[in-house]
């Protein structure tokens, strides 16, 4: 029989559930990606209506279920009220939560997958991104996320030639997941980059979102970065 347990969340989405009830997703420290439901969260006096809203993140009583567990308890940690007080900032975090829990597997619990959602919505929380710069590190989290799950890129050397690029005009291609120095060598799934868009990769990738939420990038570079990882990001799910 499985016992009850607690554990830290991030709740990703709610819906109503039945008539009483919701029904929540939450991306768990110790148990990855889960369906949860919690009573009676739309009856006046519920205590635990309030904990539930996505973009929080919780401590949760986990109790098992015949088909679905259920949220016994649940007591926010953090409401990122930076966030929610901001619709701009709604927009941009909700993106983002939409991508992750499309693409995270059911189940499958990763502490850097946890602390790299929590830490970008920290950040988003802080008010340190300026408003111009949102869309930008909403894509930081996307080509970050893809990293993490196992889709980085080769940004050092050629994936063809294996030499190291130089500083010049490079390809991305998506297909063989990395830069190609051979021009000759472009495909259909490829887009040409600027040598600062290559070094700009490299950086998003080996820093933390605090450091990256200082980085200033011109908007001929900013737009050029965001379309890559747009594209590449595209590429993957597709």
């Amino acid at each position: 029989m499985k016992e009850t347990t607690n554990t830290r969340a991030i709740v990703l989405r709610r819906l109503k559930y039945r008539e009483n009830d919701s029904r929540i997703t939450v991306y768990s420290l110790e148990k990855g990606l889960m369906d949860l439901v919690v009573r009676g969260t739309t009856r006046p006096k519920s205590k635990l209506a309030g904990h539930i809203e996505p973009l929080s993140l919780v401590n949760v009583m986990i109790v098992p279920g015949r088909r679905i567990d259920y949220a016994g308890s649940v007591v926010t940690e953090k409401c990122f009220l930076g966030i929610k007080s901001d619709l701009e900032k709604i927009e941009i975090a909700s993106q983002a939560v939409r991508i992750f829990n499309k693409l995270v597997k059911e189940g499958e619990a990763d502490e850097n997958l946890f602390f790299l959602l929590v830490d970008f919505l920290t950040v988003i929380d802080s008010g340190i991104v300026i408003d111009e710069n949102l869309d930008l590190f909403k894509y930081v989290f996307i080509y970050k996320f893809l990293h993490n799950l196992g889709h980085g890129a080769e940004m050092e050397i050629c994936v063809e030639c294996k030499k190291k690029l130089k500083e010049e005009r490079n390809i991305f291609d998506f297909t063989r997941g990395g830069m190609l120095c051979c021009h000759e060598k472009k495909g259909l799934n490829s887009l040409t980059v600027s040598p600062d868009c290559v070094k700009l990769l490299r950086l998003l990738r080996d820093n933390n979102f605090l450091y990256l939420a200082k980085i200033k990038a011109n908007n001929t570079l900013g737009k050029e970065t965001v379309n890559s990882i747009r594209l590449f990001y595209n590429y993957i799910v597709d």
